[in-house]
């Protein structure tokens, strides 16, 4: 058999080309958000005791919900399972 079979090549450089990839766009899109953030509390029609109230319950809003999509994706992914339980 030929060693060098379309399906059986393991490609290094490329893969860490992607995952370099991944992470540009991850932090493009961190930046993004936090410039997104400023720009919302700078620009808001509320006074800061009231923005800051506003804020405090939308980011107990967005907490509650990642718990609540990270505990059905912990329920959904066999690999997360099996670290809790060794």
């Amino acid at each position: 058999m030929p060693e060098h079979e379309s399906g059986s090549q393991h490609h290094p450089e490329g893969e860490r080309e992607h995952r370099r990839g991944a992470g540009a766009i991850l932090f493009a899109g961190l930046i993004g958000s936090a410039l997104g953030a400023a720009a919302a509390i700078l620009l808001s029609p509320w006074r800061g005791s009231e923005a800051r109230l506003h804020l405090t319950d939308r980011v107990k809003d967005l907490e509650a919900k990642a718990k609540d999509v990270a505990s059905k994706v912990k329920d959904k992914l066999p690999c997360a399972r099996g670290k809790e339980e060794d």
